[in-house]
């Protein structure tokens, strides 16, 4: 879904294209392929991908950042990012490689209430709706995670750790 309401289906095309002026997009066998425009822009421009059930797809984002959805997901990104921020809200499942940038931190936000903070890494990020459960799995990197509901401090996981958020209670605990 694109920023002005506009919907694409993305087995129906190829090749490159110029998305409302900003920069190139290409779609091919191995998804969506954005690239950063040459100037960062001072407004960001939205839109969404959404992943139905017993689909799959990944796209690489402006900044370089790579995402694989799983299936019934929703990813809310900017086709180009800020020179403030990289934020994408994210609603299902999907695993990221986060291009590093250690000026304009990566930031995973989800209606559970979690905000995943990373400068580059590789993790992995499920939360359905119906979920009771959200959890954030680390594999590679460092990430820095903020309860939005329970104003609890922050916790930080390291390779090989997961952290889960019980969404009827608004706790989390790291494993």
């Amino acid at each position: 879904v694109l920023a002005d309401g506009r919907t694409m289906l993305l087995n129906d095309s190829v090749g490159w294209g110029r998305e409302a002026d900003l920069q190139q997009v290409r779609l091919d066998e191995q998804g969506i392929t954005y690239q950063q425009s040459d100037s960062l822009e001072k407004e960001e421009v939205f839109n969404t991908l959404i992943i139905p059930k017993g689909g799959e797809f990944q796209i690489q984002l402006a900044d370089g950042s790579r995402v694989w959805l799983n299936s019934e997901t929703e990813l809310r990104y900017p086709v180009n990012f800020t020179a403030e921020k990289r934020r994408v809200f994210l609603k299902g499942e999907a695993y990221f490689e986060v291009a590093k940038n250690a000026q304009i931190p990566f930031v995973v936000t989800t209606s559970a209430g979690i905000d995943v903070k990373v400068l580059g890494t590789k993790f992995n990020f499920r939360d359905y709706p119906d979920d009771a459960e959200a959890i954030v799995s680390l594999s590679e990197g460092k990430v820095a995670l903020n309860n939005l509901l329970k104003k609890e401090k922050e916790a930080f996981l390291l390779p090989n750790e997961r952290v889960v958020l019980n969404k009827k209670n608004g706790r989390m605990h790291v494993e």
